[in-house]
């Protein structure tokens, strides 16, 4: 998430001035699909997935060439 730093000023009865930092999350900044980003980095079957996808592809890919 996206933090954003603001400085808010209110003043308060009797003529005081209230300094007042906040710090807002920006739910729908950046790519939606970033908060998934590394989800799997420390899975031990995350090779393995990658391994039956490189398969998969190059049997599709011999299924093109033999068209």
């Amino acid at each position: 998430m996206f933090l954003q730093r603001i400085t808010l000023y209110l003043l308060a009865p009797g003529a005081r001035l209230i300094i007042v930092p906040l710090e807002i999350e920006h739910p729908h900044s950046g790519h939606p699909w970033l908060k998934f980003a590394g989800m799997f980095k420390d899975d031990p079957l995350f090779d393995d997935v990658l391994t039956e996808i490189e398969a998969y592809r190059r049997e599709l890919d011999a299924d093109d060439a033999a068209i």
